[in-house]
């Protein structure tokens, strides 16, 4: 009896073992630290123009993406700074897309709040899909997920929220 439970353990480890490895191994988005600005898509109010940074370091199993800019708050001075940071687990792969979803709270400087037109400007919820473009560049499109199923949304269909989007550069 001992020996059979030792091979359905053995068994067990292996298996659980190569899921572990075919998962690390699955095509996804190029690793490292990618830099640039993002934007909004479509109309996102009157600062719509604004574009404020991010850095993503993505890994095999994540991204953590840190924005910086302007904030959003209107009693804040028109020149007020702030930052923000979200991190993203590895969802799935769509195609040539890796999808990510947030992870934890959203990290933000309490002494501002939230980034104008960056994800941060929602504090749960947000959804990341990342693929390589030309010139060796990281396209990144922020969106939305919902906790109820496993529905990830890039494209508001006519709500009033856009989303962004951003092409960043390895660095």
């Amino acid at each position: 009896m001992k020996r059979a439970a030792f091979i359905l353990l053995l068994f067990a480890v292996a298996g659980l073992g190569a899921v572990a490895a075919a998962f690390a191994l699955a095509p996804s988005a190029p690793t490292g630290t990618w830099k640039g600005t993002i934007g909004a898509t479509r109309y996102y109010g009157p600062a719509a123009s604004y574009r404020p940074s991010a850095v993503l370091v993505v890994s095999s199993f994540g991204v953590t993406g840190t924005f910086s800019g302007l904030t959003g708050a209107s009693h804040d001075a028109p020149t007020a700074t702030t930052s923000c940071t979200i991190r993203y687990r590895r969802l799935r792969l769509e195609g040539r897309w890796t999808v990510y979803m947030q992870r934890g709270a959203i990290q933000y400087d309490r002494s501002r709040g939230y980034v104008k037109n960056a994800p941060c400007e929602f504090t749960d919820g947000n959804a990341l899909r990342v693929t390589s473009v030309a010139g060796g560049r990281l396209r990144a499109d922020f969106g939305g997920w919902f906790k109820d199923g496993p529905a990830v949304q890039f494209d508001w269909n006519g709500d009033s929220q856009g989303t962004f989007r951003g092409y960043l550069s390895k660095g």
